[in-house]
């Protein structure tokens, strides 16, 4: 792939180094050969960008990284990269990472950070990656961020500060050298850009959220159609089965369910009670409700 790159654009630049800023040049980095590559912009439809923008990590030497103002940000951002820690970040045994994305690029860094910093208490590092992206970062901590801060934290973004958010929130992980926070960084910011482009209707994400999803990916085209074929009748009523997909998501939880759905909550038991009488599945059993819900996703 690098060689093809290279003969369709001959002024490009292949490196093994971060890039300094050069506002000819948009740079992408590949993970898997280590290189940094950039190309100018003239050169680039934008067809060509959205290629690029799949396939490899946009690099940002300029715009936000100007916001990594401190010397800690700085130290995080090259220990992410490059595995090169630095003193100023010291012994480090756990980090967890947290991805985000923001829709707007006219946001105040310091207003996004002083956000951040007000809204979780437990101690994070804030490192910018792109103009519009950035990477919250726990280390050592006994109380982690959870799934529902998070959701909490992108309404008052987008109540505050008018922005709306997309976040990858990534597992604890126990670091035995420097070299686990690259690959740790590496493995789940490709993952975001994976599923952020291929679930584009999708803002939240978890590894046990979207893999169900992936793993449909990967499935055979002959299994999938003796799904549909099995249960025909499930998919043809499609708000029927987003229905109990929603009561399944929330851990069937009837009253969180018919509140997400704006309707009573016997109204929603109505439609589950149908539902089990119209299919024969019920989906208090988890060989029901497993099915249900793989079928809910095959739908999307």
């Amino acid at each position: 792939m690098i060689e093809k790159l290279k003969e369709m654009f001959p002024s490009s630049q292949l490196q093994s180094f971060p890039p300094n800023h050069s506002s000819d040049l948009k740079w992408y980095y590949d993970p898997q050969e280590e290189l940094y590559m950039g190309f100018k912009n003239d050169d680039l439809s934008q067809e060509t960008v959205n290629l690029l923008n799949t396939l490899f990590e946009k690099w940002e030497s300029g715009g936000r990284l100007n916001y990594n103002h401190t010397p800690l940000q700085h130290a995080w951002l090259e220990l992410l990269q490059t595995g090169q820690a630095n003193d100023i970040i010291g012994e480090c045994h756990s980090v967890r990472l947290t991805f985000v994305e923001l829709s707007q690029m006219d946001i105040s860094s310091t207003d996004i950070e002083e956000a951040c910093l007000g809204f979780f208490n437990q101690a994070i590092h804030i490192v910018w990656l792109s103009e519009t992206s950035l990477v919250l970062i726990e280390r050592d901590s006994s109380s982690t961020i959870q799934f529902d801060d998070l959701l909490a934290f992108s309404k008052i973004l987008e109540a505050d500060l008018y922005t709306k958010m997309k976040f990858y929130l990534g597992k604890p992980r126990v670091i035995g050298n420097n070299v686990d926070i690259q690959q740790t960084f590496r493995r789940e910011n490709r993952l975001f850009q994976k599923i952020k482009t291929e679930f584009p209707r999708q803002s939240y994400f978890t590894f046990e959220r979207i893999a169900p999803s992936l793993m449909i990916q990967e499935l055979p085209g002959t299994f999938l159609q003796l799904l549909k074929e099995e249960y025909s009748s499930i998919l043809e009523d499609k708000e029927l089965l987003q229905t109990i997909q929603v009561y399944i998501e929330n851990n069937m939880n009837a009253s969180l369910t018919a509140k997400k759905l704006f309707m009573h909550r016997n109204s929603l038991l109505y439609r589950i009670d149908k539902f089990t009488e119209k299919t024969g599945l019920d989906i208090k059993q988890f060989e029901s409700a497993w099915i249900v819900y793989f079928l809910s996703l095959i739908q999307e």
